[in-house]
């Protein structure tokens, strides 16, 4: 047997990974990561992406430089891992979409990498998913999360659910009409070419 970890899925010291068609040929493939070092920042991890027969097809570099696109990690200023793999486009290809790190309470903005020639890549799309003003059920991909179609309302965090045109989410809202200033909601959002919509709350923003 291989006992290469790098090679193979099998191993477990992958404990985090999602599933998902990230080339569009109706089989699902992993991608799962981890860490390979860390220093006084935090920690660095590596992505790997796996076939449905567990062949590696792709990693991520192993670099500690975190204004490279390919670095991933959790450091003190914010965590950038991999939380879904979603078709943001419409071409029922999931990317991979990871947040950009911060900590604080903006809006988070998300990095997404398509898979394009047997590899990841990093895409400029509109990284904010923001609540659209008079639909709280609506999110909408926008350039400047304060543009004037925008409320103050945000996907801040995605938990996978078995399908690439589907997440749990959880929302953020700093609208000021609120007391306290910071509420949070959680809903499963299906996702479109135009954004997303909450087709059902968990925890409303109440």
């Amino acid at each position: 047997s291989n006992t290469n970890p790098n090679s193979s899925l099998n191993s477990n010291s992958f404990n985090l990974k999602l599933v998902g068609d990230i080339d569009g040929d109706g089989m699902s493939e992993i991608v799962a990561w981890k860490r390979f070092t860390k220093n006084d920042m935090g920690e660095f991890y590596q992505i790997f992406v796996f076939d449905n027969n567990s062949k590696l097809l792709w990693k991520s570099p192993k670099s500690i430089d975190t204004t490279n696109s390919y670095v991933f990690g959790k450091w003190d200023f914010g965590e950038s891992l991999p939380q879904a793999l979603i078709d943001v486009d419409g071409d029922n290809q999931a990317e991979l979409l990871v947040p950009v790190p911060k900590n604080d309470n903006t809006p988070t903005a998300w990095r997404i990498f398509k898979w394009q020639n047997r590899r990841f890549v990093a895409i400029s799309f509109p990284p904010y998913l923001m609540g659209v003003q008079g639909d709280l059920d609506h999110f909408k991909w926008e350039k400047n999360p304060y543009s004037k179609s925008s409320d103050d309302r945000w996907v801040a965090r995605l938990y996978p659910l078995n399908s690439i045109h589907n997440a749990k989410a959880k929302i953020v809202d700093v609208s000021p009409k609120h007391t306290p200033e910071i509420i949070y909601g959680k809903a499963r959002l299906r996702f479109d070419p135009n954004g997303a919509y909450a087709v059902d709350w968990d925890k409303p923003l109440k």
